[in-house]
């Protein structure tokens, strides 16, 4: 910094008049001193800029990371076993019932879901959760819905209570996204193909298992 000599302020050392009080600065002042600081300051700064640049990377990998985070995991099933399943689930006999674990469910479930695969996780609070692929700011992601389920035409499924992307919530705009809300709507359709769309008399949720009784 060059200091002027009428007023004592500091000016940058390419200056020609005093930004204090406009003085013109006479350059023959300039002493050694005036350029003793100015190397550290930049590499001050450089360091500042790289640490700073590092938290900011860092902070994008691990929201990618948790963003594209399987949300539960899931599970395959061939054409056979969905096959299977959805003859069971078509055949419940009056005053029977059938039991599906997580697979079997998710291949009745995928059955009739055509090209959107989906997995179905049954909780210990006596919810279920819904996990399918799908794509959101041209990102591949696996969406997750947590929900009821109950006895109605089919097994009617409740109302979503709450959305997720991998591993965060997921915004209330993106809810409304066609690429969730189609298989959303698709595997709320597919409950209601149990035993044809007849009514069912009860719906137990336990953890990793469905109970549907007609």
């Amino acid at each position: 910094m060059l200091r002027c000599p009428k007023c004592g302020t500091d000016n940058m050392l390419t200056a020609i008049f005093c930004r204090g009080c406009g003085e013109r600065l006479n350059l023959d002042e300039i002493r050694p001193d005036d350029f003793a600081n100015i190397g550290p300051k930049k590499q001050d700064n450089t360091m500042q800029n790289i640490i700073g640049g590092s938290i900011i990377g860092a902070l994008v990998v691990i929201f990618l990371i948790g963003w594209m985070f399987p949300a539960g995991g899931m599970i395959k099933t061939t054409e056979d076993e969905q096959s299977e399943w959805k003859d069971k689930a078509a055949k419940i006999e009056k005053g029977g019932s059938l039991e599906m674990d997580e697979k079997s469910a998710t291949a009745f479930l995928n059955a009739h879901m055509g090209d959107t695969p989906c997995t179905v996780h049954f909780l210990s609070d006596g919810r279920a959760k819904v996990v399918f692929p799908s794509k959101l700011w041209g990102m591949p992601v696996q969406v997750s819905i947590v929900h009821s389920l109950s006895a109605g035409k089919g097994v009617s499924v409740g109302a979503a209570e709450s959305y997720k992307v991998g591993l965060f919530p997921m915004l209330e705009s993106l809810q409304q996204d066609p690429n969730v809300m189609n298989p959303w709507t698709d595997y709320a359709s597919a409950w209601t193909k149990v035993r044809d769309s007849k009514t069912v008399s009860e719906v137990t949720v336990e953890k990793g298992k469905i109970t549907i009784k007609r």
